[in-house]
């Protein structure tokens, strides 16, 4: 007994705080926010206050509203899911883009863009406009041509001039360095050449000795200026694909020389009209192929695309093609070819940081609000903690 009673006498009552040996209902807490007064006894082993083995296991839950609250979060975090999934495409994270930025693979694109939902490899295809515009502009600013357009009644050779850079004018940085062509005869063979040339895939396109000299091979140092990016079932195959459309070229409407294509073509001369409703004409792969209007799906004589990875395809040059410029330079070009292409690709990723850059006093502005707002919260909280709990 005195040893009992000398042992309880060395604890102070500090000590004894912690270590109470009754418990009080509003130290508990009312079980699902129930409430009590007074105390409920000693804790007792095998009892309700049995804590031998633990805590208490007579527990209940004193934040009812809250976990109503955390509930209610998730059902939203579920349903924000499911509208994210319904009414987007996770495919448009990865998926390849064509020339005006619609995703392969994907039905519904913006703007009411194309239905690609089948077309799902990333190909190219001849931008016609950058191709022909050479050799047309030969035709159109040729002395045979001015011959018949100063016939041609209410045209603007004033205007004419200034486009084909045959007088000093502001649109002009120098004379055009291109062969003249002094009668209609010369533009019906000459131009007839070239553009069979294109159209045919003729061995002598791929030669610098043909009528159209080097531009094949001036062609993969601009391959983003030649090439249209655009979705295809696969990639292969693309030349010998069945192709039962045509389209035939014509200048853009905002294009300088376009007034002048629409004279020539209403002009009567027969070299000239036949030249143009003939040669300029091409055979573009079907709309279940190519989703896109004839213009865009005319192949590149010569490439032909290869698997490259994710959806996307490379260049691969036809065996005639190399048979012309010889398997190493044709390696040579492909390569060059993709690297351009590759560049543009990346471009983007250059124009984000840039624009990072320029605006990163503005970055530095906001993180360091975010930090003084915080540090304000924090001390709000140090003042306000005791309300905020009542």
């Amino acid at each position: 007994q005195a040893a009992r009673h000398s042992s309880h006498a060395a604890v102070s009552e500090p000590e004894r705080s912690l270590f109470p040996t009754k418990v009080r209902a509003e130290d508990m807490g009312g079980c699902c926010g129930s409430s009590g007064s007074g105390e409920v006894g000693k804790f007792q082993k095998g009892g309700a206050t049995d804590i031998s083995k633990g805590p208490l296991t007579g527990r209940g839950c004193t934040d009812i509203i809250c976990l109503v609250i955390f509930l209610a979060h998730l059902v939203g975090f579920v349903l924000v899911t499911f509208s994210g999934f319904q009414d987007g495409n996770p495919r448009k994270l990865y998926a390849p883009r064509d020339y005006q930025g619609a995703y392969c693979g994907v039905s519904e694109n913006w703007n009411n863009g194309p239905n690609l939902e089948t077309a799902i490899a990333l190909g190219y295809t001849m931008n016609l406009s950058a191709t022909v515009e050479e050799a047309a502009k030969q035709m159109m600013c040729s002395s045979a041509a001015e011959s018949v357009l100063r016939n041609v009644e209410n045209f603007d050779i004033v205007g004419y001039r200034c486009a084909c850079c045959k007088d000093p004018c502001l649109l002009c940085g120098g004379s055009n360095d291109i062969e003249d062509l002094s009668t209609t005869a010369d533009i019906s063979s000459t131009i007839s050449a070239r553009m069979n040339e294109i159209t045919s895939g003729a061995a002598s396109f791929f030669s610098p000795s043909g009528f159209n000299e080097d531009m094949f091979n001036n062609i993969w140092e601009e391959a983003t200026k030649y090439f249209n990016p655009v979705c295809l079932p696969d990639c292969h195959d693309v030349l010998t694909a069945p192709k039962n459309r045509s389209h035939s070229y014509s200048p853009a409407p905002d294009n300088l020389l376009y007034p002048t294509w629409q004279a020539l073509l209403a002009s009567g001369d027969p070299d000239i009209t036949s030249t143009m409703q003939n040669d300029f004409t091409f055979m573009a792969l079907n709309a279940d192929v190519c989703p896109y209007p004839a213009s865009k799906c005319i192949p590149m004589p010569g490439v032909d695309l290869n698997d490259l990875y994710g959806g996307y395809c490379q260049f691969k040059l036809t065996t005639r093609a190399l048979d012309t410029v010889g398997k190493a330079a044709g390696e040579a070009l492909e390569s060059i070819g993709m690297v351009e292409l590759r560049n543009a690709t990346s471009s983007s990723l250059g124009t984000a940081m840039g624009d990072i850059e320029s605006s990163i006093a503005v970055l530095i502005i906001v993180c360091f609000v975010a930090v003084v707002v915080g540090m304000a919260y924090l001390v709000f909280f140090r003042f306000f903690i005791g309300v905020m709990i009542w």
